[in-house]
């Protein structure tokens, strides 16, 4: 969006004269998925060099509110784009780029059908993660931004594969061994675009699959430095030990986490390492099996920072908006919350002092709050 004087309408010029070709269009106008009701709202249509190719007004009549637009051009066929002025923001909004053919002179369309000039839904969707399901042809899919339950799922390529209910963002979905899936789920609004995004499964059949590790990550929080990985399958894990070492020659237990046995799914595991080292930190994994045998993961390094000062957030959990503490020179850079997985959802405004979970699906997100003196990671829940 671009922000206009306040007060003064933007000054859209034609010059009819120079060109060859012209075509009247009747437009209904949507701002934000709704139908513009404001006569003084103004529509403009542009080419890629910013030169105003036609200006009209709304205007109110019993079908609704349209505008009729002259275009003109040099061409029989361009490629223009529209904008709005808003005169109740006093912004002004770009559309979609919509190819407009010039035929003489022509009236295109009528008050019952006019042409829609709409904007990009605000709704954040996401399909979900990427999987790799072993041993099994059904797995369970997450998608988000279902509002009004207007969602679908639908296959791109893949063949065998069918949904448990197209419409639920948690559909099951199941394939066939050997198989990848492109799905996509997109979600409808009446008066905007769609918006999609899409997701890859495959199927994957070898019952003597090993621990695979999918990641292994750490970082530094408040109360000492997280440990993070997981899983896409174990064949008989009794469980993992973690090792910490100053020099990563020499190592040294500083806990255990309880394995999964047999298990063709995901599984993610954290470990908090509340007595870190000073400044250097190498960290491994032995993943242990029920007969004793085992193998290490790759090493990685975090070094530890202490974090000072906690930044307090508020309320938690909570329905709609969270707060953090923007006082005490805190020095904050980035406020972001991400999914479990780190999957980045939100940024928030700095100046404002808050971040908006209203349009998130009830769960348990993190807050990851950076600021010179080094991050701040924290558990948040969303509940209604």
């Amino acid at each position: 969006m671009l922000q206009t004087a306040q007060g003064q309408a933007p000054n859209w010029e034609v010059q009819p004269g120079i060109y060859r070709y012209s075509t009247s269009l009747i437009c209904a106008a949507f701002d934000e998925c709704m139908e513009t009701t404001n006569v003084n709202d103004i529509i403009g249509v542009f080419d890629t060099s910013e030169v105003c190719r036609g200006k009209a007004n709304i205007m109110s009549y019993s079908a609704g509110y349209r505008a009729f637009l002259t275009i003109y051009g040099n061409s029989s066929s361009e490629d223009l784009y529209f904008r709005i002025y808003n005169s109740v923001t006093n912004k002004v909004h770009y559309a979609y780029v919509s190819k407009v053919n010039f035929l003489a002179e022509a009236i295109q369309g009528s008050l019952a059908s006019p042409i829609e000039v709409k904007y990009a839904s605000s709704t954040d969707i996401d399909a979900g993660d990427d999987q790799t399901v072993y041993n099994e042809t059904t797995t369970k899919l997450a998608a988000t931004g279902n509002t009004g339950n207007n969602g679908s799922w639908s296959i791109l390529y893949g063949d065998g594969g069918s949904f448990g209910d197209k419409n639920s963002p948690t559909s099951t979905f199941s394939g066939e061994y050997g198989k990848t899936y492109f799905l996509v789920w997109s979600v409808t609004n009446p008066n905007c675009m769609d918006k999609m995004d899409h997701v890859i499964i495959k199927f994957i059949n070898d019952p003597n699959l090993p621990v695979e590790l999918l990641f292994f990550k750490g970082s530094v929080q408040t109360q000492g430095i997280e440990l993070l990985w997981a899983t896409a399958s174990e064949l008989n894990n009794q469980g993992f030990e973690i090792q910490r070492s100053q020099d990563a020659k020499t190592w040294k237990n500083v806990g255990f986490i309880q394995g999964n046995g047999m298990s063709v799914n995901r599984h993610n595991y954290s470990f908090v390492d509340e007595l870190p080292l000073t400044k250097n930190n190498y960290y491994r994994l032995k993943q242990i099996d029920f007969d004793g045998t085992f193998e290490y993961s790759s090493i990685i390094y975090v070094e530890w920072t202490k974090v000072k000062n906690s930044i307090q957030f508020y309320p938690n959990p909570t329905a709609d908006k969270l707060y953090y503490d923007f006082s005490d020179n805190a020095n904050i850079t980035t406020v972001q919350l991400t999914n479990m997985f780190g999957n980045i959802l939100k940024s928030s405004d700095l100046s404002k002092g808050e971040i908006s979970l209203s349009d998130l699906p009830d769960g348990v997100y993190l807050l990851i709050i950076e600021r010179d003196s080094g991050k701040q990671v924290s558990k948040v829940i969303k509940t209604h």
